[in-house]
């Protein structure tokens, strides 16, 4: 390289505002997945006042929420995370409960909509935050869990349906290692299907490999198809570990998991409050009124007597 294109590029590299924030607390937050902290970057950078006027970036405010409005495809020239990426990115921040995403019309054409879930996330980004200043690892790639959530954490368990937490209590009762839980889980969910023989040591290492989040998820798709198809236990087995193994899966029709069900319960839920809410402030507004007509009514009456 000459020294004069080495001197260009050096003038480019410093006047370049090519650039993205992107802070490592939200790959750690994100459970050490690089493009899930990429896109999180990103969102929060939206979700933010602007340095100049110090209002928000969004606009889009429905069902009690602001929402950033994306396609898919819109966020490569952002931040180059493709369609695929994005997929994937949104899967693991939903698993921690960071975001809400929904699919409304936007310039009337179906738009994938975010909205960051501020209940999970500051506290998750907080407890990183506080580690760092103590010093301490919150991320390793040497974990058990790499690509998942400790089984253990509370966050993890507050998401399992009633089945998984009533088998979750039954198992940590007797174990204390957050392998034999994980393990044993799986084993527990496979109970009296064609699933129900897979070697613990063969589930270990496909958690170490893949992490519990996937594993689990493949474990639940599987028994949910199993209701309505047979499969012999050792070509069913084998495709238990096949599927473990592929980074995307085609989640079938009608599949709903554990975590889904909690989303739309905890939505469900926080709908029911405003509502309450909402009926609380009518119902006193009632009471206001009625308590300034009273003088009123009761001066109209002695009028009507007088008559």
């Amino acid at each position: 390289m000459s020294e004069s294109s080495l001197k260009k590029f050096l003038a480019w590299e410093a006047a370049s505002r090519d650039t993205i924030d992107f802070k490592k607390c939200y790959v750690d937050v994100s459970g050490g997945d690089i493009i899930a902290g990429l896109l999180l970057s990103q969102i929060i950078f939206w979700f933010l006042p602007s340095k100049n006027e110090g209002e928000s970036k969004i606009k889009i405010y429905k069902e009690g929420k602001y929402w950033l409005a994306k396609k898919r495809t819109d966020w490569f020239e952002e931040c180059r995370i493709s369609a695929k990426q994005y997929d994937r990115a949104v899967k693991i921040l939903s698993r921690f409960n960071f975001i809400y995403v929904k699919i409304f019309k936007f310039a009337g054409v179906p738009v994938p909509h975010l909205s960051l879930n501020f209940v999970f996330l500051l506290p998750a980004l907080e407890k990183i935050i506080e580690e760092k200043k103590q010093g301490k690892s919150t991320f390793t790639r040497k974990s058990t869990f790499t690509k998942g959530q400790n089984p253990l954490s509370q966050k993890r368990n507050m998401h399992l349906d009633e089945k998984l937490k009533s088998i979750y209590t039954e198992i940590t009762a007797e174990n204390t290692t957050t392998d034999a839980v994980a393990v044993e889980l799986i084993q527990k969910i496979f109970e009296g299907t064609a699933y129900s023989k897979i070697q613990p040591k063969k589930i270990s290492e496909l958690i170490k490999e893949k992490g519990f989040n996937h594993v689990l998820e493949i474990a639940e798709i599987l028994v949910y198809q199993l209701r309505g198809a047979g499969a012999g236990p050792r070509s069913a087995i084998a495709h238990f570990i096949a599927m473990c193994r592929k980074e995307e899966v085609d989640i079938p029709p009608g599949f709903i998991s554990s975590d889904e069900k909690a989303r739309r319960q905890r939505e469900q839920e926080e709908q029911r409050k405003l509502e309450r809410v909402e009926n609380e402030k009518a119902l006193q507004k009632i009471e206001n009124d009625r308590a300034e007509l009273s003088p009123e009514i009761k001066k109209f009456a002695e009028r009507m007597k007088s008559l």
